[in-house]
């Protein structure tokens, strides 16, 4: 006996003569193929891989591409090495796990995107120009789409999970306590500055005219662990994503100033290591966020994407 539950039915077209027409049951393997990631939103995604690994391998082989200072090429030297070991294989991966419907895979996948956006804009803006600058002005479009694409095409699941199995408590003090930390210490050296006229000392290290790291944390980076913070406290739509992407984030950035250390070290940078112990430690806090994160996303049941 055949019920609606079982199977629907649909007309055919008046032309084909046939009347009424059973379609195919949806079934749970069906409905798992509808988890997907837009084909042009895998393409913008792996083009910034491709093209990451490109400036990355470019930094790491070509002689003097970077006409900058020791302090900034050593830096950059650590942050080369981290994207083609580390930045790119996690990118591919979370992307591939997305795509299959991966809540976990999703947010490691937001939060690489923004790492990537993020990290790329000291190249585009804080190094001496140099022949990959079309490299570094590629990156930021791409992975800025890719970026903005797999926002729009979050599971709304995810999108709502705050509130849901998830330790907030620890998760929001952990990104307000970063947020903090960066603020202090970028908003403190600009207020000395104001006091006492004493330009701070990353500006001379890396022979720049402004400070181009305050500039980015705190626009880019304190702004939104806030948010994140705050909207999941509150059982906010757009809380955990938030929260989740930055706590990725955080882990990935913080990675690349230890891996620089040794590089700023064996360049006979002084003061290279000084440092290595406040990032040990945000490494350690952001490490622990995104886990507490990444397991309480699994739990998530995602559906198609919708537009939103």
């Amino acid at each position: 006996m055949l019920t609606t539950d079982s199977m629907s039915v649909k007309p055919l077209s008046e032309s084909s003569g046939m009347g009424w027409k059973r379609s195919e049951p949806v079934t749970a393997a069906k409905e798992k193929k509808k988890i997907m990631v837009s084909r042009c939103t895998r393409n913008l995604t792996r083009w910034t891989a491709a093209v990451l690994a490109l400036q990355s391998l470019g930094g790491a082989v070509i002689p003097g591409l970077y006409r900058d200072n020791a302090w900034v090429v050593s830096t950059f030297r650590g942050t080369d090495l981290n994207a083609l070991v580390l930045d790119v294989p996690v990118l591919l991966a979370a992307l591939a796990w997305a795509s299959r419907g991966s809540a976990r895979g999703w947010v490691v996948w937001l939060g690489t995107l923004y790492y990537i956006f993020y990290n790329n804009l000291y190249f585009l803006l804080g190094t001496a120009f140099n022949p990959f600058f079309l490299v570094y002005v590629a990156i930021t479009i791409l992975s800025a789409f890719a970026l903005v694409a797999a926002l729009i095409e979050t599971p709304a699941a995810l999108v709502d999970a705050a509130g849901r199995r998830i330790p907030r408590t620890a998760i929001a003090s952990i990104l307000l306590s970063c947020a903090v930390v960066l603020a202090v210490m970028w908003v403190g050296q600009s207020l000395a500055y104001v006091v006492t006229g004493t330009v701070p000392q990353i500006i001379a290290d890396t022979g720049g005219i402004t400070h181009v790291v305050a500039a980015l944390d705190l626009t880019a980076i304190v702004p939104l662990l806030m948010f994140g913070a705050i909207r999941l406290w509150g059982f906010r739509p757009w809380g955990f994503v938030v929260s989740a992407a930055m706590l990725v984030q955080g882990v990935l950035i913080t990675l690349d100033l230890l891996v620089s250390a040794p590089f700023q070290a064996a360049a006979g940078i002084r003061g290279a290591w000084t440092m290595t112990p406040l990032w040990a430690v945000m490494l350690a806090a952001f490490g622990s966020g995104a886990a507490l994160a990444i397991r309480a996303a699994s739990g998530t049941p995602m559906k198609c994407a919708k537009t939103r």
